[in-house]
């Protein structure tokens, strides 16, 4: 998606995300979104603070969308590179 539609591609798929995440267990699911939560940080005041830190959310207005969509932002930053360089098709079929 162009960066200019990244956000109503994000919209879209953090209905799927969510229910991927419902289905799994809670350890399975604190793997997934505690790592990446733990490299966020937000403007508070007159710095920068983590926005989850040794296992705990440090702000009380972040809701589980909110959650979801740091996670992607994470994951998409993480993983974008690597994802650009896949190709678009799968294996090539044998003649």
């Amino acid at each position: 998606a162009a960066a200019g539609n990244s956000g109503a591609v994000l919209e879209s798929v953090l209905p799927k995300i969510a229910d991927t995440l419902a289905a799994l267990p809670d350890e399975d699911v604190n793997a997934v979104i505690h790592p990446c939560l733990s490299v966020v940080s937000r403007q508070h005041e007159k710095g920068w603070a983590k926005v989850f830190d040794q296992g705990v959310l440090m702000f009380d207005d972040i809701d589980l969308f909110t959650m979801l969509q740091l996670v992607a932002r994470v994951v998409a930053d993480s993983l974008g590179n690597f994802l650009k360089e896949l190709p678009g098709s799968g294996t090539p079929t044998q003649p």
